[in-house]
């Protein structure tokens, strides 16, 4: 299996480290030295909780003889350095390439297939092969996949048959949990994704204290999420699990009434408008209460949007630009626009209590306009540059 870094890294790293041991090891290395002769039977041995299957640390012996060493004997409890939801056993489970044809997806039903990720992963896979191997839980036919959805996709898509496949055994309880405590990083699991996690969690007859205790959040984090998705409408949910719904644009529509969100979304998808666009249409949905004005605002989304928010107009991109020059392209633009709005209302200034307190936010401004200013000079006059040696060239 070749080495993988790139997209794959930074996706499964961001997965709370739990599968690893590097921390441990490490202090080992800094202060710490090698076994003393008499401890030559001591092995180290991979310490997982045994309802979520995380990496854990068990402390046995005294600090000044070694015992950071981990000896190998029958599981027991063990304690983790984090504070952690559930005790820690010893495992010596290892991943092993399993057929991807009996990997089952039934937990799936709380992940959202999102086609960008999978599509990076995909490039990841292609060129560096798999880094982290999936965690799953044993099943009479095969497995059952607990964490590693983009992976398998993007595997499936590109042809593989076996991937490295770590399975743990889980109770339904720590299957979830799992999932949760395995996608901690900021973009690893959509709010609405773990809400549904959450949900199922609640199925298994846990309270929200009990659910978050497991998850070691407050109380307040499980009930929002699962709040979310009983403002949701249920429709919109299957079609954020198939890549139709961008859960970000699926978020912002959740203040309106369920029979509005449909209608919403049905604009949403059809005028591809992004979470930021869907937001200012969904905010001026609420302000306008003619329901004619309604039904313009819905049928001319983007006309709509440009008349009150002109920082949203769409420019015009040239085709022989680059991925990153059409990036700036529609910056420069969003930048004109603004620039338009703010001279229009300084031009027509508030009060001058509202300028006193606003001396800070001005001064900044200011500061940022004249570095934006330096800098639009510098990029001018290599434009220029450029287009003389072109018409040199040319003559």
């Amino acid at each position: 299996m070749q080495p993988a870094t790139s997209e794959e890294t930074i996706d499964e790293r961001s997965q709370g480290g739990g599968l690893a041991l590097a921390k441990h090891e490490e202090e080992l290395d800094a202060g710490r030295g090698e076994p003393e002769d008499e401890d030559a039977d001591v092995a180290r041995v991979d310490l997982r909780c045994a309802r979520c299957g995380r990496a854990g640390v068990e402390e046995s012996g005294d600090a000044g003889d070694g015992g950071w060493w981990r000896r190998a004997r029958p599981a027991r409890p063990a304690r983790r350095r984090r504070s952690a939801p559930c005790a820690m056993t010893s495992s010596t489970e290892t991943a092993k390439p399993w057929p991807i044809g009996t990997i089952g997806m039934a937990l799936g039903r709380a992940r959202f297939r999102q086609p960008a990720r999978i599509e990076r992963m995909k490039q990841s896979l292609a060129a560096y092969g798999q880094l982290t191997p999936l965690v799953a839980v044993p099943r009479r036919e095969g497995v059952e996949l607990v964490d590693g959805f983009k992976r398998l996709a993007a595997a499936r898509a590109l042809g593989w048959t076996t991937l490295l496949v770590m399975a743990q055994p889980l109770d339904e309880t720590g299957q979830w949990a799992t999932m949760l405590l395995l996608n901690r990083g900021p973009s690893s699991m959509t709010t609405l994704e773990e809400g549904l996690v959450l949900r199922e969690l609640s199925k298994t007859g846990l309270t929200q204290a009990e659910i978050a205790s497991l998850c070691s959040r407050h109380k307040s984090w499980v009930n929002r999420r699962i709040g979310l998705l009983e403002r949701l409408h249920p429709e919109l949910l299957e079609s954020m699990k198939l890549g139709m719904l961008h859960p970000g644009s699926a978020r912002r529509l959740l203040s309106l009434p369920p029979g509005n969100q449909l209608e919403m979304a049905a604009v949403v998808a059809s005028a591809r408008l992004g979470p930021r666009d869907t937001e200012l249409l969904v905010s001026l949905w609420r302000r306008t209460k003619d329901p004619l004005a309604r039904r313009g605002l819905l049928s001319e989304p983007r006309a709509s949007l440009a008349k009150h928010h002109p920082e949203t107009r769409r420019p015009l991109v040239d085709p022989r630009l680059s991925p990153e020059g059409q990036r700036l392209c529609r910056c420069l633009h969003r930048l004109d626009a603004i620039t338009m709005e703010g001279s229009r209302r300084l031009r027509a200034p508030p009060t001058s209590k509202d300028l006193e307190i606003l001396g800070n936010v001005l001064r900044a401004a200011e500061r940022a306009a004249s570095r934006l200013a330096t800098e639009l000079g510098s990029a001018r006059t290599i434009a220029s540059a450029s287009e003389r040696e072109g018409s040199d060239a040319t003559s």
